[in-house]
């Protein structure tokens, strides 16, 4: 084993002796002539080109051709140019001298001043032309080639030549609040009269209107417009819109309570109660719970509209009346039961106590701004308030949702 490791190194070792003798005369060769660029010319010269190395590259200055001066210019043939007229047998080109013409011809008629110009004994010759000077009356600035650097600051342009046809679709969106306007219309039914004076049992309307809160709402869809004429125009649509209010209720469990449960006429006999009034009893911070009335309605607004102001050609402002039809959807309900003092749970799918179809009125003011030759994007208040009640006559509390918001959209004229 030890003698075969002897027999490697030695093997190395020999290869590495032949590759030092092939090497060391290149690697003195090259310090050479870098000691030779160092000490001839400095850093400034040293340069590792072929002919800077060898001693018998040539370095000759080249010639540099004066001018006499800046009118005077010695034209010189290429070298290419220079063959070929040899090849082809013609005469060789001379050294050509230009000064400058002292002489100039002033062009009268187009024919004189061709006839001048093409005459080959009177070469380079200086050729001045009459200038137009254009008309005093003449506005570059109406011209249409003058640029407004000011209208580039606007985000819309100014000079859009807008686009007002008979047939416009459209799209929104509106976000708002939504509420309700509360009312007994039957006293007699949920009070007792003492001393010609009613006293309700149950929870009332002035706790309702002071505890009960606004919530936030939206409606959006689909709009087309029919322009009779420059001011009047009608829209109609199809929308998807939630409403509803904020109620505070109790979720009160006490095992000593009697339980008390709707007559065999109520309404609300096969439903689930699950909270309970917070006037009307004594509970903790713990126990209140925050619940939310939804009502979802399919929407089928008509409104009139009239243009009212004109801002300029592309600003507009816009009054609206009108009314919708919409159709209960979706309901998630809360409703106050007086013989047992609970909050009854109305789903989605059991609307016994709920109406089913809405009228409602809407008015509302636009002001919309051309973005293009066809386009306009808007900002539409509305304040929309539903006829109909929101609960049958049934039950003994009458209330009329409204909302109001903001509407945002485009319309494309088409």
């Amino acid at each position: 084993m030890g003698s075969n490791q002897k027999i490697v190194q030695n093997k190395i070792k020999k290869r590495v002796k032949i590759s030092a003798y092939i090497l060391i005369p290149f690697i003195a060769v090259g310090g050479l002539s870098i000691a030779y660029q160092l000490t001839s010319g400095g850093f400034e010269s040293f340069d590792f080109s072929i002919g800077k190395l060898w001693s018998w590259a040539s370095s000759e200055p080249t010639e540099e051709v004066q001018s006499i001066n800046e009118f005077d210019r010695i034209i010189v043939p290429n070298n290419r140019v220079t063959s070929r007229l040899e090849d082809d047998q013609l005469r060789e080109v001379e050294t050509v001298q230009i000064r400058p013409v002292s002489k100039v011809v002033r062009i009268h008629k187009p024919s004189d001043g061709l006839a001048n110009f093409m005459d080959t004994r009177e070469l380079f010759k200086t050729v001045e032309v009459d200038m137009i000077q254009p008309d005093k009356s003449f506005n570059y600035f109406k011209s249409g080639r003058h640029i407004d650097m000011q209208q580039k600051e606007f985000l819309i342009p100014h000079d859009i030549k807008t686009r007002r046809s008979r047939i416009a679709v459209g799209a929104s969106f509106t976000p708002g609040i939504s509420y309700r306007r509360l009312r007994y219309s039957d006293i007699n039914s949920v009070a007792r009269i003492d001393n010609q004076t009613a006293y309700t049992f149950g929870q009332s309307k002035e706790y309702r209107n002071n505890n009960d809160k606004a919530i936030m709402n939206f409606y959006s869809g689909f709009d087309i417009y029919a322009h009779i004429n420059k001011k009047w125009s009608v829209q109609a649509g199809f929308y998807y819109s939630s409403h509803g209010e904020k109620l505070t209720v109790v979720n009160k469990n006490d095992p000593n309570e009697v339980n008390s449960s709707p007559s065999s006429g109520s309404a609300f006999l096969t439903k689930q109660s699950v909270f309970e009034s917070p006037e009307m009893v004594e509970y903790t911070d713990n126990e209140e719970v925050p619940f939310s009335n939804y009502y979802g309605l399919m929407e089928v607004p008509i409104l009139a509209s009239y243009q009212c102001v004109d801002l300029s050609e592309m600003l507009h402002i816009s009054v609206q009346l009108g009314g919708s039809y919409g159709y209960l959807d979706h309901a998630d309900v809360l409703m106050y039961n007086y013989e047992t003092n609970k909050y009854f749970w109305i789903p989605s799918s059991n609307f016994e106590l709920l109406n089913k179809h809405f009228f409602s009125g809407i008015v509302g003011a636009e002001i919309s701004q051309y973005i293009s030759h066809e386009i306009e994007v808007f900002a539409n208040p509305q304040f929309k308030y539903s006829f109909t009640p929101t609960f049958k006559n049934s039950y003994e509390i009458k209330q009329n949702q409204w909302a109001t918001g903001v509407r945002l959209g485009m319309k494309v004229h088409l």
